[in-house]
């Protein structure tokens, strides 16, 4: 019989390991909380009255792991917490703007807004991202992806490929200072959808989670929708951050 991921059953003691060492690597509910103020303070500059890139709608979420909730703490007091988040120009597309100047808009700023916050340590372009870093007391960093719209042209390869189309709306382009095309105006961008991810993890969780909920009276009885995805360990959840 081929074994699929619906086809294997966890024992309870299985289940109770797995459970128990996820417990030992998950990060404080705080340090959640933290990330989410902190990209929402940047979404907020983004969105001033003398923001540079306010007129094209930029929305910044978390993505990763810290949108999954299998963020793992770091090995050592040394190393940072690493908050992956993308920053979505809702009012631009990638035919109207280089990927070049896309990053270069952003990180002017971002860079702003680490002078107007007192951030000592440097602003640092990664390949798809600016790597942002906080006070070392607050022991992490976010990396922010800069991106554009994608989900109409996603949708429209999926149906040509006859594959389904439940997540393409949230599809996006993200920067990469490596691609050929990176300093001109092409459709050669990289394909990314943190979003739709999310959801389709969040519905396998929400599957095992309703299987519970039916199995004993015991379990968590609050509705589904209403439990943040960090908030309730499922196998699945454990198996990646274990992984």
């Amino acid at each position: 019989m081929n074994m699929t991921p619906e086809t294997i059953a966890l024992t309870k003691e299985a289940e109770t390991f797995l459970e128990d060492l996820a417990a030992e690597l998950e990060i404080p509910q705080r340090r959640y909380e933290q990330a989410r103020d902190r990209y929402r303070l940047l979404g907020d500059w983004l969105h001033r009255d003398a923001s540079t890139v306010r007129r094209f709608d930029p929305q910044i979420y978390a993505q990763g792991s810290f949108r999954l909730g299998t963020a793992i703490k770091p090995t050592s007091e040394n190393e940072d917490y690493d908050v992956d988040s993308i920053c979505v120009f809702k009012a631009l597309d990638r035919e109207l703007i280089t990927q070049q100047d896309l990053k270069i808009r952003l990180g002017r700023e971002i860079e702003a807004y680490r002078i107007a916050n007192g951030m000592i340590k440097p602003l640092v372009e990664g390949r798809r991202c600016w790597v942002l870093s906080y006070a070392d007391g607050a022991q992490f960093h976010m990396d922010i992806v800069p991106a554009v719209p994608n989900g109409e042209r996603q949708r429209r390869r999926l149906l040509e490929a006859h594959l389904s189309t439940d997540w393409a709306e949230t599809a996006v382009s993200i920067t990469d200072n490596e691609t050929r095309g990176y300093t001109v105006i092409t459709d050669d961008w990289q394909r990314s959808n943190p979003k739709g991810y999310s959801r389709w993890f969040k519905q396998r969780t929400t599957v095992i989670l309703e299987k519970r909920q039916r199995l004993t009276a015991d379990e968590v009885r609050a509705e589904v929708e209403a439990i943040p995805t960090f908030k309730l360990k499922l196998p699945l959840q454990a198996a990646v951050m274990i992984c």
